[in-house]
């Protein structure tokens, strides 16, 4: 069974659910915690540049530095057995 965004873990956990995701809520080492204590992984989406917020991908220099970007997150939460 898929898991969902938003929503109670446990509950997710209880009807058979296997993974989680913040959604639009900050992630943090309680969210990832709590989805490890109910069994569920964790999908993390990496935040980069939107065309529809004005990134130009034809911009060679723009798409460099996106690509050399912030790994902080990744380097946060890679270690993580749930992620």
């Amino acid at each position: 069974m898929p898991g969902w965004i938003f929503g109670d873990q446990e509950k997710l956990a209880a009807a058979g659910g296997n993974s989680s995701a913040p959604g639009a809520r900050k992630t943090d080492d309680r969210f990832l915690d709590q989805a490890q204590k109910n069994g569920l992984y964790v999908t993390l989406g990496l935040d980069v540049a939107r065309e529809r917020h004005g990134f130009d991908y034809s911009n060679s220099n723009s798409v460099a530095r996106q690509l050399g970007g912030d790994p902080g997150q990744v380097i946060q939460f890679k270690d993580h057995p749930h992620c």
